[in-house]
């Protein structure tokens, strides 16, 4: 494959991602909504797009089979057959080969079953049959439309974009559909804007063309077949005369010319009557100047003009790369900071300079990591399908809400948090949701719900998973935890150790092992996911009222705030986000309640923990004390003396040394020493 092809079948993979995405969710909201015209429009829309973009690249099987499917749309746009659940489950089965296509083009799956492809084109034909039936019922009610039909003849200006290539559009094949659906009496191609060959970029379309057609069946003909391509291309239809076929070139020129007071209506069909072209006609005859023609042509172009905002791929590798350099910068900073301070030569001016090199790092770290956060939309849409399936193949009703979906979050995290949210969902629906029945007799209503919620929470992205099912029973719990010998035969587990025990490896309450779950392999997975991206995770659960799983995780994996501290004489850092408040260590404020030191804030008498001490640190100053929140948790933390805020990168533990317990990574200081980074969340959940 040459670099062309390669670039040309890039391009047209990403664009396919995106279609089949539009796909599934238009298909869900068609599901959820038969007969809603604008859906069915989407959808055709995005069937088109993929054809026209696969046949681009030579992907004939997809076009071929994308064809089929486009036919069988048309007909529901049109109104020739009417929706069902059936043809709705074709469509489901037809966007599904279509992306294992996608994914074999792209080396990334296998090619789907033949079989599989021949069994549902031979329902898509069957569907579209019903169409052709009902065609051959109503014939002559047709035959009258067409005869009604008044006008015939169409002026068609299309001016391309200069990038419609990488669109996956290519204008002549647009011409030879508009062909094989009406009758082209002109055609001119304008190439007054192509450059000198040496100059000529093969990539970049510099052609227009103005097309007048016959169309028996009218304007509706020829919007078929620009339906995808106007949207972010110039193309106007407009009805003319058939006396005005031999005219119609020119005409919009002199219309301006009229409009605009430059001539009188006389001048301009005098000098149309030449047939030739009219700007330079009327300069030649001396009526106007060039300047003038120059500058009507000039508001052609404006009025034609369609604004589009400049865009631009790039491979997350890349950021990663600018990323982490920006990182190594942010550690040098700091490091020229304490040197500058240890031999006395910071001055004002040398401050003044650092701060503004502060100012100018600080807008770069932003600025690339603004690139990088993404909504969380396109990692929440797809498991709708998922929600829709794995009930369907359950026998229960669901009603699956998304909340949230504009949350924006670290590519990274979006693209590790999915594999944890899939295994909840999935344990939701299997061992939460009860069947119709079941809820029936509970006195529920038959459709269970499900709502998967993001938000933007204290400096991090929490994620909600709620329903409304039979919930976590601390009983059926106890039984299975004694049989896997994970407590005592004597032991019976309160609701909140219960929702704990249920992420232990192997645990499962699955009576019949499925393809859904019951291998006692998802909560233990989730959990560790979680944890590897600096995540936490929550259960509240009632028997019979159902269950809600609350997932903290950060913004980004990259460089944060964070307070640095010393506890023990060793240097710790404390995410920014963690920290509610410092205070001056006073024995007097410290009160003993159940054999624990505590502290009276907010009202409440919070746990007072020596940091050191927990951490088995030697014993430091002890002259600080630290709040740090988790949730709605609060915790008091003794520690020697809090240095300062800092920017961190952060570094993974596991990774280059191994995982220390309450810290969440490492980072390195100005001095070139490690810090460990405090994952207060776990310190909490411990102290709990």
């Amino acid at each position: 494959m040459s670099n062309l092809d390669s670039e040309m079948l890039e391009v047209f993979l990403i664009d396919a991602e995106e279609h089949l995405s539009i796909l599934e969710n238009e298909l869900l909201n068609l599901e959820s909504d038969p007969e809603n015209p604008e859906t069915v429009k989407i959808i055709f829309r995005s069937m088109h797009t993929l054809k026209g973009s696969a046949g681009f690249v030579n992907l004939t099987d997809i076009e071929s089979f994308t064809h089929k499917l486009e036919e069988l749309m048309s007909a529901l746009r049109d109104g020739r057959i009417k929706n069902s659940p059936e043809i709705i489950e074709v469509l489901f089965q037809s966007k599904d080969i279509i992306h294992q296509m996608v994914n074999a083009a792209s080396s990334q799956g296998d090619y789907p079953d033949p079989k599989k492809i021949n069994e549902v084109e031979y329902l898509i034909k069957k569907a579209g049959e019903a169409a052709i039936s009902d065609e051959s019922a109503n014939s002559d009610a047709g035959k009258q439309e067409n005869r009604e039909v008044k006008d015939r003849f169409f002026r068609i200006e299309m001016c391309f974009r200069q990038d419609v290539f990488e669109t996956g559009t290519d204008p002549l094949l647009l011409i030879e559909d508009l062909a094989a659906h009406c009758a082209i009496k002109q055609s001119v191609m304008k190439i007054k804007d192509v450059p000198l060959f040496q100059t000529l970029d093969p990539f970049v379309n510099y052609l227009s063309w103005v097309i007048i057609v016959e169309s028996p069946q009218g304007k509706s003909a020829i919007d078929d077949v620009f339906i995808f391509a106007a949207m972010d291309n110039d193309i106007v239809v407009e009805s003319i005369s058939e006396e005005e076929i031999s005219v119609a070139e020119d005409s919009k020129i002199g219309e301006i010319l009229v409009k605009e007071g430059y001539l009188e209506e006389s001048e301009i069909n005098e000098t149309l009557d030449r047939h030739k072209k009219i700007g330079e006609e009327l300069v030649k005859d001396g009526k106007i100047t060039k300047k003038v023609v120059d500058s009507i042509a000039q508001k052609q172009q404006e009025i034609r003009k369609v604004q589009r905002a400049s865009t631009l791929r790039i491979e997350t590798d890349k950021l990663d790369r600018i990323l982490e350099s920006i990182g190594e910068v942010v550690v040098v900073k700091s490091r020229i900071r304490q040197i500058m301070e240890r031999k006395g030569w910071m001055d004002l001016e040398e401050e003044a300079a650092l701060t503004e090199l502060d100012r100018y790092i600080n807008h770069l770290q932003e600025d690339v990591m603004d690139t990088r956060m993404v909504a969380i939309k396109d990692t929440l849409m797809p498991f709708r399908r998922l929600v829709r399936d794995l009930a369907k193949k359950q026998d229960k009703l669901i009603d699956f809400e998304i909340k949230g979906e504009s949350t924006e979050l670290d590519k990274t995290i979006t693209e590790k948090i999915k594999d944890p949210l899939k295994h909840m969902l999935r344990n939701s629906i299997d061992h939460g949701i009860e069947t119709p029945e079941e809820r029936e007799k509970a006195g529920k209503s038959k459709i269970g719900s499900i709502l998967l919620e993001a938000s933007h929470q204290n400096g991090e992205v929490m994620i909600r998973i709620k329903d409304d099912g039979k919930g976590i029973d601390p009983v059926a719990v106890t039984k299975k935890a004694i049989e896997k010998e994970l407590i005592e035969p004597d032991k019976r587990l309160s609701q909140e150790e219960a929702n704990k025990i249920i992420f232990s490896p192997g645990f499962s309450t699955a009576k019949v092992v499925t393809d859904i779950s019951g291998r006692g392999v998802g909560m233990d997975v989730v959990k560790d996911n979680i944890n590897i991206i600096h995540g936490d995770i929550e259960v509240h659960s009632e028997p019979g009222a159902g269950s809600e799983f609350l997932i903290h995780i950060p913004l980004t994996l990259a460089i944060i705030d964070g307070i640095l501290i010393t506890a023990g004489f060793n240097k710790l850092i404390i995410p920014i986000q963690s920290v509610v408040k410092f205070l001056p260590l006073n024995p007097k404020d410290l009160h003993n309640v159940n054999n624990r030191s505590t502290l009276e804030f907010q009202n409440e008498f919070i746990p007072v923990i020596d940091l050191a001490a927990f951490l088995s640190f030697q014993p430091g100053k002890k002259e600080m004390l630290i709040i740090v929140q988790s949730g709605n948790t609060n915790v008091a933390l003794i520690i020697d003396e809090v240095i300062g805020k800092y920017q961190i990168v952060i570094k993974s533990l596991e990774e280059n040394f191994k995982k220390v317990d309450h810290c969440s990574g490492a980072t390195v200081l100005g001095d070139g020493k490690v810090a460990l980074i405090l994952d207060a969340k776990s310190l909490i959940r411990s102290i709990r």
